[in-house]
């Protein structure tokens, strides 16, 4: 699936979420979360890393909103420990290479901050419920993406939030979100 690269002015006319036309084996790959050999540090664990990284799977966590444009492409080797898993099948499956793979987990009654990324995403519902949301705030257009093995584009480079507005103790949000290289 190409994703084509459009000028911001163009957005206006482009679906913000798009599902592709890529399934994945949804249980396989539950079954390989749950063998990674560690648990979650700030609800993010990374899948990819970069070369000569001291840190694997915590170092390309977090906000890279202050780095300049193009470090996130440096995460695009899979951690050593995930080789010959369904994880980097999957990954080479993909009809695009990605980098900076991560796992997100949102518990119940959480939010990110208002924000806008350098690239658009590649999402992969793991675990969720009808009370997780993206929002896009500019555009005021609400999107649930389900847990259906399907990929889905996001264009993340739209200032947006995500909730995990349910109640319920056993739903949180988990979702595989990655880059997509030469989009």
């Amino acid at each position: 699936m190409t994703v084509p690269v459009l000028m911001p002015h163009q957005r206006d006319h482009f679906e913000l979420i798009k599902k592709s036309n890529h399934k994945i084996d949804l249980d396989k790959l539950i079954d390989a979360i749950n063998n990674i050999p560690l648990d979650f540090k700030e609800d993010q664990l990374s899948l990819q890393m970069r070369k000569e990284t001291e840190d694997p799977w915590y170092e390309g966590c977090g906000q890279f909103n202050s780095l300049p444009e193009g470090v996130e492409a440096d995460y695009n080797l899979i951690i050593p420990e995930l080789k010959g898993t369904y994880i980097e099948e999957m990954f080479l499956s993909l009809p695009f290479k990605p980098f900076r793979s991560r796992l997100m987990q949102m518990q119940r009654k959480s939010c990110y901050s208002i924000h806008a990324d350098w690239e658009a995403r590649y999402h992969i519902a793991i675990f969720t419920n009808p009370l997780a949301k993206f929002i896009f705030t500019e555009k005021e257009r609400v999107f649930h993406i389900p847990a259906d093995g399907y990929l889905y584009w996001v264009d993340t480079r739209e200032e947006h939030t995500v909730i995990n507005g349910t109640l319920k103790e056993n739903e949180k949000r988990l979702h595989l979100v990655m880059g997509i290289q030469n989009q």
